[in-house]
Protein backbone atom coordinates (compact mmCIF):
# COMPACT_ATOMS: atom_id res chain seq x y z
CA UNK A 1 0.00 0.00 0.00
CA UNK A 2 1.63 2.99 -1.33
CA UNK A 3 -0.46 5.67 -0.42
CA UNK A 4 -4.24 6.55 1.12
CA UNK A 5 -6.93 9.25 2.10
CA UNK A 6 -6.08 9.08 6.03
CA UNK A 7 -9.52 11.09 6.68
CA UNK A 8 -12.32 10.86 5.36
CA UNK A 9 -16.18 11.46 5.79
CA UNK A 10 -19.59 9.72 4.81
CA UNK A 11 -20.07 10.17 1.10
CA UNK A 12 -16.26 10.82 0.54
CA UNK A 13 -14.03 8.29 -1.75
CA UNK A 14 -10.74 6.84 0.39
CA UNK A 15 -8.48 6.27 -2.55
CA UNK A 16 -6.10 3.42 -1.74
CA UNK A 17 -2.96 3.46 -4.18
CA UNK A 18 -0.93 0.01 -4.33
CA UNK A 19 2.37 -0.42 -6.17
CA UNK A 20 3.56 -4.04 -6.89
CA UNK A 21 6.12 -5.12 -9.68
CA UNK A 22 5.29 -8.21 -12.40
CA UNK A 23 7.04 -10.01 -14.74
CA UNK A 24 5.99 -12.54 -16.98
CA UNK A 25 2.77 -12.99 -19.37
CA UNK A 26 0.29 -10.47 -19.14
CA UNK A 27 -2.89 -11.37 -17.66
CA UNK A 28 -5.98 -9.67 -16.12
CA UNK A 29 -6.60 -9.35 -12.27
CA UNK A 30 -8.64 -7.54 -9.88
CA UNK A 31 -7.01 -5.42 -7.16
CA UNK A 32 -8.69 -5.11 -3.95
CA UNK A 33 -8.56 -2.82 -1.10
CA UNK A 34 -10.64 -2.62 2.15
CA UNK A 35 -11.09 -0.77 5.74
CA UNK A 36 -11.58 -2.61 8.09
CA UNK A 37 -10.81 -3.72 12.25
CA UNK A 38 -7.35 -6.13 12.57
CA UNK A 39 -8.38 -8.74 15.55
CA UNK A 40 -5.34 -11.55 16.78
CA UNK A 41 -7.66 -13.63 14.78
CA UNK A 42 -7.74 -12.22 11.53
CA UNK A 43 -9.12 -9.42 9.26
CA UNK A 44 -12.67 -8.05 9.75
CA UNK A 45 -13.43 -5.88 6.80
CA UNK A 46 -15.59 -3.27 7.37
CA UNK A 47 -15.97 -2.10 3.41
CA UNK A 48 -14.01 -2.90 0.64
CA UNK A 49 -13.59 -2.36 -3.89
CA UNK A 50 -11.94 -4.47 -6.29
CA UNK A 51 -10.89 -2.86 -9.40
CA UNK A 52 -10.20 -5.00 -12.36
CA UNK A 53 -6.64 -4.46 -13.88
CA UNK A 54 -4.17 -5.08 -16.99
CA UNK A 55 -0.97 -6.65 -16.03
CA UNK A 56 0.85 -6.12 -19.35
CA UNK A 57 3.50 -8.68 -20.38
CA UNK A 58 7.31 -7.88 -19.26
CA UNK A 59 10.14 -9.76 -19.69
CA UNK A 60 11.79 -7.73 -16.60
CA UNK A 61 10.24 -6.30 -13.91
CA UNK A 62 7.97 -3.59 -14.61
CA UNK A 63 6.29 -1.55 -11.41
CA UNK A 64 2.69 -0.95 -11.47
CA UNK A 65 0.90 1.41 -9.68
CA UNK A 66 -3.14 1.38 -8.87
CA UNK A 67 -5.23 3.43 -7.09
CA UNK A 68 -9.02 1.91 -5.80
CA UNK A 69 -11.55 4.51 -4.99
CA UNK A 70 -13.32 2.59 -1.76
CA UNK A 71 -16.82 4.59 -1.38
CA UNK A 72 -17.00 5.59 2.23
CA UNK A 73 -21.22 4.58 2.90
CA UNK A 74 -23.16 4.89 6.27
CA UNK A 75 -21.64 1.03 6.56
CA UNK A 76 -19.16 2.37 8.73
CA UNK A 77 -19.10 3.95 11.66
CA UNK A 78 -16.94 6.82 12.82
CA UNK A 79 -13.56 5.43 14.26
CA UNK A 80 -10.01 4.71 12.90
CA UNK A 81 -9.63 1.26 10.46
CA UNK A 82 -6.70 -0.46 9.63
CA UNK A 83 -6.21 -1.14 5.50
CA UNK A 84 -5.86 -4.25 3.81
CA UNK A 85 -4.81 -5.25 0.18
CA UNK A 86 -4.32 -7.80 -2.02
CA UNK A 87 -4.25 -8.79 -5.82
CA UNK A 88 -6.69 -11.65 -6.50
CA UNK A 89 -5.50 -14.97 -7.89
CA UNK A 90 -8.27 -15.06 -10.16
CA UNK A 91 -9.04 -12.88 -12.83
CA UNK A 92 -12.25 -12.06 -10.26
CA UNK A 93 -12.27 -12.29 -6.48
CA UNK A 94 -13.79 -14.11 -4.44
CA UNK A 95 -14.39 -14.90 -0.55
CA UNK A 96 -12.55 -18.05 -0.53
CA UNK A 97 -10.09 -17.41 -3.10
CA UNK A 98 -6.23 -17.84 -1.47
CA UNK A 99 -4.56 -14.38 -2.44
CA UNK A 100 -2.14 -13.96 -5.32
CA UNK A 101 0.09 -11.61 -3.28
CA UNK A 102 -1.20 -9.58 -0.04
CA UNK A 103 -0.13 -6.19 0.91
CA UNK A 104 1.15 -5.31 4.97
CA UNK A 105 -1.60 -4.36 6.55
CA UNK A 106 -2.01 -0.48 7.41
CA UNK A 107 -2.91 -0.01 10.72
CA UNK A 108 -4.86 2.32 12.03
CA UNK A 109 -4.69 3.97 9.41
CA UNK A 110 -7.97 5.36 8.10
CA UNK A 111 -10.26 8.07 10.13
CA UNK A 112 -13.45 7.86 9.64
CA UNK A 113 -14.66 11.51 11.07
CA UNK A 114 -17.99 11.74 12.41
CA UNK A 115 -20.85 14.14 10.57
CA UNK A 116 -20.87 17.49 11.57
CA UNK A 117 -24.14 18.90 11.72
CA UNK A 118 -24.63 21.77 9.04
CA UNK A 119 -27.02 24.17 9.31
CA UNK A 120 -28.28 27.74 8.61
CA UNK A 121 -29.49 30.49 11.12
CA UNK A 122 -30.98 33.47 10.47
CA UNK A 123 -33.91 35.80 12.20
CA UNK A 124 -37.20 36.56 11.62
CA UNK A 125 -39.77 39.56 12.57
CA UNK A 126 -42.87 40.64 12.11
CA UNK A 127 -45.03 43.32 11.14
CA UNK A 128 -48.62 44.58 10.14
CA UNK A 129 -51.73 43.67 11.81
CA UNK A 130 -54.35 40.81 9.85
CA UNK A 131 -58.06 42.68 10.04
CA UNK A 132 -59.09 39.64 11.97
CA UNK A 133 -56.91 40.33 14.93
CA UNK A 134 -55.82 43.99 14.49
CA UNK A 135 -54.22 44.56 18.14
CA UNK A 136 -51.74 42.32 19.72
CA UNK A 137 -48.60 42.11 22.55
CA UNK A 138 -46.73 39.45 21.79
CA UNK A 139 -46.50 36.81 19.13
CA UNK A 140 -44.99 33.04 18.15
CA UNK A 141 -43.31 31.71 15.58
CA UNK A 142 -42.74 28.48 13.96
CA UNK A 143 -40.40 27.54 10.99
CA UNK A 144 -40.92 24.80 8.46
CA UNK A 145 -37.66 22.99 7.99
CA UNK A 146 -37.26 21.08 4.61
CA UNK A 147 -33.93 19.74 5.81
CA UNK A 148 -36.29 18.03 8.38
CA UNK A 149 -39.49 17.57 6.97
CA UNK A 150 -41.18 19.54 10.20
CA UNK A 151 -41.42 22.57 12.41
CA UNK A 152 -39.00 24.12 14.56
CA UNK A 153 -39.40 26.94 17.16
CA UNK A 154 -38.20 27.57 20.80
CA UNK A 155 -42.25 28.31 21.42
CA UNK A 156 -41.59 31.20 23.27
CA UNK A 157 -43.73 34.90 23.29
CA UNK A 158 -42.26 37.24 21.93
CA UNK A 159 -42.72 41.26 21.81
CA UNK A 160 -43.92 42.66 18.34
CA UNK A 161 -40.40 44.54 18.11
CA UNK A 162 -38.32 41.63 18.78
CA UNK A 163 -36.66 39.02 16.10
CA UNK A 164 -36.68 35.51 16.55
CA UNK A 165 -33.42 33.54 16.11
CA UNK A 166 -33.66 30.14 14.16
CA UNK A 167 -30.46 28.45 14.20
CA UNK A 168 -29.30 25.22 13.02
CA UNK A 169 -31.75 25.02 10.37
CA UNK A 170 -31.19 22.13 8.01
CA UNK A 171 -32.58 23.62 4.93
CA UNK A 172 -33.64 27.30 4.47
CA UNK A 173 -34.92 26.65 0.93
CA UNK A 174 -38.93 26.61 0.02
CA UNK A 175 -39.57 26.79 4.42
CA UNK A 176 -42.56 29.17 5.36
CA UNK A 177 -43.10 30.42 8.99
CA UNK A 178 -46.60 30.09 10.71
CA UNK A 179 -47.36 32.80 13.55
CA UNK A 180 -49.65 33.05 16.34
CA UNK A 181 -50.36 36.50 17.89
CA UNK A 182 -51.85 36.65 21.51
CA UNK A 183 -53.81 39.87 23.62
CA UNK A 184 -53.55 39.38 27.31
CA UNK A 185 -55.32 35.48 27.35
CA UNK A 186 -56.82 35.74 23.38
CA UNK A 187 -54.86 33.85 20.83
CA UNK A 188 -55.33 34.53 17.34
CA UNK A 189 -55.29 31.34 14.47
CA UNK A 190 -52.42 30.53 12.78
CA UNK A 191 -51.03 33.39 9.99
CA UNK A 192 -48.69 31.23 7.24
CA UNK A 193 -46.46 32.73 5.04
CA UNK A 194 -45.49 32.37 1.53
CA UNK A 195 -42.23 29.89 0.93
CA UNK A 196 -39.15 31.80 0.78
CA UNK A 197 -35.36 30.94 0.60
CA UNK A 198 -33.82 31.50 4.11
CA UNK A 199 -30.05 32.42 3.91
CA UNK A 200 -27.74 31.85 6.82
CA UNK A 201 -27.35 34.93 8.81
CA UNK A 202 -30.20 36.68 7.07
CA UNK A 203 -32.68 38.93 8.28
CA UNK A 204 -36.72 38.65 7.65
CA UNK A 205 -40.08 40.31 8.11
CA UNK A 206 -43.22 38.66 7.65
CA UNK A 207 -45.69 40.99 7.20
CA UNK A 208 -48.82 39.14 8.58
CA UNK A 209 -51.26 42.10 7.26
CA UNK A 210 -50.81 41.61 3.59
CA UNK A 211 -49.27 37.95 3.79
CA UNK A 212 -45.74 38.96 2.29
CA UNK A 213 -41.79 38.01 3.41
CA UNK A 214 -39.40 41.01 3.28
Amino acid sequence: IYSYTSSVKIGDTCNVTVKFQHRGPGHSREIYAALGNLHWWGFDEVLGKAKSYYISASQDWKTHTVTIPIQITSAISPGTYTLYSKICAGPTCRFVDIPLIEAPYKELAVTVEPEVPVGISFQMGIWGAPHDFPLYDYWMCWYWDNGIGGYVSDEKWYRPYQKIQFTNIKSGDNGYVSVFLRKNSAVSSQYTSPRFDAVDGGSFTYDVGINHIY
